[in-house]
């Protein structure tokens, strides 16, 4: 049993004098790593974590923790826990100073950081301690400079919300982990939220290529891959970021704290796929824990737009203006299209505010078809398929007879290659609802800009089988009329 006149606690002020010398220290945890094998050994495991009193809150003591397994490191709970260290060894590291403990030799003790806690450690290195009055002393002045100097572990310089990421920037974000999907061996996904939208997509092609670039399998957000069990415990609104691990995922499971849990992603960057938006976390990237305050703000922050009454308008349109497009039902709420997705009917009607980002086919000519009708004469019919987005997901939502021919008013269905008017009146029409724009490279390259305007539409759900209904689930729009 460890004998309490042995230990003199200093501050981590004093304490970082003793230069290559075992010191005795308490401090609170300001930044936490789960532990994970050596980067030497692979053998051994590693936990590092930031640590200040009152002395040295800024910018606090980096405490690195080895031991053979990794049940015998240090498992903090939250940020601002209180953590009692023993014979550890200060260390001077690039102008900086490391606190380095062996427990072979070291010992710790996690008390829990909030006033009113208990004395008793819910994590030790040692089954047998001793904690005296001394300890709990120390303890209580910890905890009372927390309540008046809080930890928000969630803020930094390089920290920013999914509504602010930047493609090739790496950054930090503060973000709820809903769901880990291990696709394969070689490939994870985490998916993770905050409440907030990610940025609208330019699209840039050549204009000799096909407009429906978006129209292959990916097109269609791929949340809708996942099972609907897991969709439907998904957020409605805000951007679920599909986030790509480029580590072994059993290295990042061991850094998460779990599902539901606000946690900050380190040193994280992102690309556009198919004009989604991925996170992507390398080798280099990091996960951390945050205070319980500060996951509440952001909890309570989230929950704040869940239940605001314009939570469905994406937030880079909050005001519609002038709009492309009119529907018959302009008094029904929003809804996002997470909501059609998820929503608990196989059939039903929505409103939404989307943005056409491909057609399929992609030429105007081509939107209408031919068939033969029931008095056995040959008519036109419209039939084109759009793909929609929002904040939340991208659907494919069809245009098709009475439905389309409301959508295309004063422009019945035709021969459109022999309608000069209409088809030229038409690709008009669609060049500015895609928001298409020729520009020239740096290269003298001619280039097409598409950055869709946001517009209304109601949209229904229908099964094409009834032995399979949410299998065989598509999306029409109806009672819309594209303006002009």
């Amino acid at each position: 049993m460890e004998q309490e006149e042995l230990y003199k606690y200093m501050p981590i002020k004093s304490a970082i004098a003793f230069v290559n010398k075992k010191v005795d220290i308490y401090g609170a945890v300001i930044g936490y790593e789960k532990p994970k094998p050596t980067k030497r050994s692979g053998k051994h495991m590693i936990s590092t974590m930031t640590i200040i009193d009152m002395s040295y809150h800024s910018p606090g003591l980096r405490l690195l923790v080895f031991a053979s397994d990794l049940e015998k490191l240090p498992c903090v709970k939250t940020i601002g826990d209180i953590i009692r260290l023993h014979r550890v060894k200060i260390e001077v590291h690039k102008n900086g100073f490391n606190a380095v403990a062996n427990v072979r030799y070291s010992s710790f003790l996690l008390f829990e950081g909030k006033g009113g806690a208990s004395y008793i450690p819910y994590h030790s290195s040692h089954n047998k301690f001793n904690a005296t009055s001394h300890d709990e002393k120390i303890i209580n002045s910890l905890r009372s400079w927390l309540e008046i100097f809080p930890i928000d572990s969630g803020t930094n310089d390089y920290t920013v919300p999914i509504k602010a990421i930047k493609e090739g920037v790496y950054f930090d974000l503060c973000c709820k982990v809903l769901f880990v999907h291990d696709t394969s061996k070689s490939m994870s996904i985490i998916y993770v939220w905050d409440g907030t939208d990610a940025p609208p997509i330019e699209f840039v092609t050549k204009p000799e290529e096909e407009m429906d670039v978006h129209a292959g399998p990916l097109e269609e957000s791929l949340t809708v891959s996942l099972p609907r069990n897991i969709l439907c415990k998904f957020p409605c609104v805000g951007t679920v970021l599909r986030v790509f691990i480029e580590m072994q995922i059993d290295e990042l499971l061991w850094q998460l704290p779990g599902i539901g849990h606000w946690v900050k992603l380190r040193n994280m960057t992102c690309r556009t796929q198919s004009g989604i938006w991925e996170g992507v976390m390398t080798h280099t990237s990091k996960v951390s824990i945050l205070s319980s305050q500060t996951e509440e703000r952001y909890e309570r922050e989230s929950t704040g737009r869940l239940e605001s009454e314009s939570t469905c308008l994406p937030q880079w349109c909050s005001k519609l203006r002038e709009c492309m497009t009119v529907t018959d039902y302009e008094g029904v709420r929003f809804s996002t299209l997470m909501d059609i997705i998820t929503h608990s009917q196989v059939t039903y009607k929505f409103r939404c505010l989307v943005r056409v980002i491909a057609t399929l086919p992609w030429k105007v000519e081509e939107f209408c078809g031919q068939r033969v009708n029931t008095e056995n004469h040959a008519e036109y019919f419209y039939r084109v398929r759009l793909t929609l987005e929002d904040p939340t997901a991208r659907i494919h939502a069809y245009l098709y007879a009475e439905d389309a021919d409301k959508f295309f008013m004063g422009h019945p269905a035709a021969d459109l290659r022999s309608s000069g008017f209409s088809l030229n009146v038409l690709k008009s029409k669609f060049s500015k609802l895609l928001g298409i724009a020729e520009c020239m490279s740096n290269e003298g390259e001619k280039r097409r800009i598409c950055n869709p305007p946001w517009i209304e539409c109601c949209i229904k759900s229908y099964y094409l089988d009834k032995n399979s209904p949410w299998e065989s689930r598509r999306y029409r729009i109806f009672g819309t009329t594209l303006k002009g």
